[in-house]
């Protein structure tokens, strides 16, 4: 979309890299952007949830978050089904 700014950051020397993701504010949508995911974050934590990306750290001021990298790979349109 063209709301959400996303990075990877590779820190280099073997270490794995993150995903930093940088929240959108528009002053004209009341919608939360930042705060929703990081409510939705702590909440799947305490659920024990564990097949999610990991955050790494949270800059409210900033509206940045930083992700550990998940592995996997780009699905192929084929390869998705509606169930």
């Amino acid at each position: 979309g063209r709301n959400n700014r996303v990075y990877l950051v590779d820190p280099g020397h073997g270490s794995t890299p993150y995903v930093l993701k940088q929240y959108f504010l528009n002053p004209a949508d009341p919608r939360d952007r930042f705060a929703a995911e990081h409510a939705f974050y702590r909440w799947i934590r305490l659920q024990a949830i564990q097949r999610t990306p990991k955050p790494a750290a949270w800059d409210v001021p900033n509206r940045l978050a930083l992700f550990h990298l998940a592995p996997g790979r780009k699905l192929n349109p084929g390869e998705l089904t509606p169930h």
